[in-house]
């Protein structure tokens, strides 16, 4: 993870999550919006798994039950994910889980991180 931008309750972070990691079901009272860089994930929800990919681009509204997980063996997702109306930096009390399940990953991708692909030519 490396937070780029932090500033009135509002975090934009690059997730660099590796393969085979889940996060199990949590929930935020704030919203969270992303947009996969690269790689594969499914976004865990009561009503079922929604999968996304390089391209694609999600919302979360506050309060809702939430999960991901990464199904590939070889190739991590990275998204740049964005965090409304939180009350503190990113990490935050309410993160620490997500530190404790990841802290490899995270280690790696703050060493690593992963580079931006252009966009096509059009």
């Amino acid at each position: 993870m490396r937070s780029l931008v932090e500033g009135e309750g509002t975090a934009l972070v690059l997730y660099r999550i590796g393969p085979g990691t889940t996060f199990t079901p949590h929930r935020h009272r704030f919203p969270e919006y992303g947009t996969v860089v690269s790689g594969r994930a499914r976004l865990l929800f009561d009503t079922g798994p929604r999968g996304i990919r390089g391209g694609d681009s999600y919302y979360v509204p506050s309060g809702l039950d939430h999960g991901l997980e990464v199904p590939s063996t070889s190739e991590p997702v990275v998204i740049l994910h964005v965090a409304v109306g939180i009350a503190a930096r990113v990490r935050a009390p309410m993160f620490r889980h997500l530190f404790r399940q990841t802290r490899s990953v995270l280690r790696a991708a703050l060493a690593d991180p992963p580079a931006v692909p252009s966009p096509p030519a059009a």
